[in-house]
């Protein structure tokens, strides 16, 4: 099997990279080897590799930055990933996308399947949003996995940032009115791989049934807060949490870009589909932290 992977050099291209099995054959270019701005560029490096598989982990995901740069959140969310997966189709490949919990938007504490409302309260979320709408209009065999709270000890995430700032502040304000479970990107990609391992086994889907290609949910099972998960980094690091980290309501956390209040994601589908279900995320955190540390 040939994969095709854009954006492996961030977050969840690192984590793919050191996991996925050698077995596989990987073209993974960088970023300047292929200008995911220019349409010219993505369909030319694709059409000359043919690949069975394209994983798109290119992003735009600073979400107060997507704000201030919409263009660029668009170009790169939406515009990049339609692009990309009309060329799949051309090819009869399969176009994996990643996609977020931000394109829901609930003010409720009801857990999100993949048939809630799509109705995204910032630009991130609005582009991530309309980059699965063309994509599924594109593309025949396609997989858009939402997630979300992704971290791990590539680039900048939740625990990156908040590892920094408790060694630097003497506290940190975070939300706790935000509801919805951190992700570790290795659990991430472990269930990513599970469905290219089943892709492989039956030749690229040429024998599966079409009602696998759709939108799946993918995150690690529980819940907490913003909160609730700095607190969880501060006991791991050896700080008293009431010391170092003060809750406050979204309310009066000033931010560029408003953020969903729910982001509690059903991943039923994904276990009936594929048998794939992911630790609880405290168990997974402590894992990932003693074996980092």
């Amino acid at each position: 099997m040939k994969i095709l992977v854009f954006g492996s050099s961030g977050q969840m291209g690192s984590v793919f990279l050191e996991s996925v099995p050698k077995k596989f054959e990987i073209i993974a270019p960088l970023r300047n080897e292929v200008d995911l701005t220019t349409e010219d560029a993505i369909q030319k490096f694709i059409y000359y590799y043919k690949p069975n598989v394209i994983l798109n982990f290119a992003a735009f995901t600073d979400v107060d930055g997507s704000e201030k740069k919409p263009k660029l959140a668009f170009q790169i969310n939406s515009i990049a990933p339609s692009i990309i997966s009309s060329c799949a189709n051309k090819i009869n490949s399969v176009f994996f996308h990643i996609s977020t919990d931000y394109v829901y938007n609930t003010s409720n504490n009801k857990f999100l399947n993949e048939e809630s409302n799509i109705n995204p309260i910032n630009v991130y979320g609005k582009s991530k949003a309309l980059g699965e709408k063309l994509i599924k209009e594109n593309c025949q065999k396609f997989i858009i996995l939402r997630t979300s709270w992704l971290y791990s000890n590539y680039r900048n995430n939740f625990f990156t940032t908040i590892s920094k700032l408790i060694k630097t502040e003497n506290s940190i304000k975070v939300v706790n009115d935000q509801i919805g479970s951190p992700t570790l990107a290795n659990d991430f990609i472990d269930g990513l791989l599970t469905i290219l391992e089943l892709l492989n086994e039956i030749k690229l889907g040429y024998k599966v049934n079409k009602k696998i290609w759709g939108i799946y949910n993918l995150s690690n099972t529980g819940v907490t807060s913003w909160y609730g998960f700095a607190c969880k980094i501060a006991i791991k690091m050896g700080y008293n949490p009431s010391e170092k980290i003060i809750p406050v309501n979204s309310v009066n956390y000033e931010t560029v870009a408003n953020r969903p209040l729910n982001s509690r994601l059903d991943n039923s589908k994904i276990l009936r589909v594929f048998g794939i279900k992911l630790p609880f995320w405290e168990d997974s955190f402590d894992d990932f932290y003693n074996n980092n540390s």
